[in-house]
């Protein structure tokens, strides 16, 4: 058999197996990382380091729920066609549906001051002049 018949097989690159490793990872990378800001990463390493493996079995514990509410939202999507928000404007009244618009309009508000206050206590920390006083409304901050 020549080789001219046969296929040459091209040696696997290291842009071609970050490409295959992106496609095995898919979307849990993503959502992962959104989790994983610089506070949150502090704050594990702190548990981490003050409590060790002995707050592990937390994990075990909530792991079958948060599969359990996951499968649900999924299915009731599936079955549905419309997300979390579809199906609560579907099937409750108007009146519901303005209450949790307020709601959740105010739990944005109320994590956009919470950034405000924390980078102004930052900026405050390196000795910078004040642009904001952190500490009126919530002095734990």
């Amino acid at each position: 058999m020549s080789q001219a018949g046969r296929r040459q097989r091209r040696r696997a690159t290291p842009r071609d197996r970050l490409v295959a490793a992106v496609h095995a990872l898919g979307p849990g990378v993503v959502s992962g990382a959104a989790d994983d800001d610089p506070s949150g990463i502090a704050t594990y390493s702190q548990a981490g380091a003050q409590f060790g493996f002995g707050l592990l079995w937390t994990a075990l514990l909530t792991t079958p729920f948060m599969i359990a509410i996951q499968l649900a939202a999924a299915r009731v999507g599936r079955v549905t066609g419309l997300g979390l928000a579809g199906n609560l404007r579907a099937h409750w009244p108007r009146h519901w549906a303005d209450w949790i618009r307020w709601c959740v309009a105010a739990a944005l508000v109320r994590t956009q001051r919470k950034c405000a206050r924390k980078f102004a206590k930052v900026w405050n920390n390196y000795g910078f002049r004040k642009i904001y006083e952190y500490n009126y409304y919530h002095p734990h901050l």
